[in-house]
């Protein structure tokens, strides 16, 4: 096989058909872009709403364990007048009705 040099107008022909390849190829790939730039931003809003979730579940999980503190305290408290009770009904007990009914 010879080589044959191409002729001009074979030449502009094989430039136009690369020329447009690229351009087809350009294309594609800003559309790809562009495909991946709105899922990227998607994710990026997903993740600031999901931030923002995470945010107000550990507001509601302090207020919880602060509510928590504030209903140990109140039992402790209660425990403790409710045991003073029992000794003052017992000691009632032991002193009114210790002795022998006459």
């Amino acid at each position: 096989m010879d080589f044959q040099p191409m002729s001009p107008d074979e030449l502009s022909r094989a430039v136009q058909f690369l020329l447009t390849q690229q351009a087809a190829s350009e294309a594609r790939f800003d559309a790809r872009m562009e495909q991946l730039t709105q899922k990227t931003d998607r994710v990026a809003d997903g993740l600031i709403g999901l931030t923002a979730i995470v945010g107000r579940v550990v507001d509601t999980v302090s207020s919880l364990a602060d509510a928590q503190k504030h209903t140990d305290e109140q039992l402790r408290l209660s425990e403790s007048h409710l045991n003073v009770l029992i000794e003052m009904f017992e000691r009632h007990l032991r002193e009114d009705h210790g002795h022998e009914p006459s």
